[in-house]
């Protein structure tokens, strides 16, 4: 909805692993505040690899909260 805020990405694991250019994220497309992305892990949390696109590494695995070119809001925690 219009001037809505991001939701709330919230992970609750033992072991968190996001890979080979895996993203969690919470974003804002308007005048909203983004999401945050929280992870709770009782071991571990892992970001590793990338995604490969004709051999050429494009993007990163990652935890994002964004705003959107053309959006007014703030980005998230």
């Amino acid at each position: 909805a219009s001037g809505a805020s991001g939701g709330r990405v919230r992970v609750q694991a033992r072991e968190v692993q996001i890979l080979d250019g895996s993203t969690l994220m919470s974003l804002t497309l308007g005048s909203g505040t983004g999401g945050a992305v929280q992870i709770n892990a009782s071991d571990s949390v892992s970001l590793r690899g990338e995604f490969v696109f004709q051999d050429f590494p494009l993007l990163p695995s990652s935890l994002l909260t964004e705003v959107n070119l053309g959006a007014s809001g703030q980005g998230g925690n």
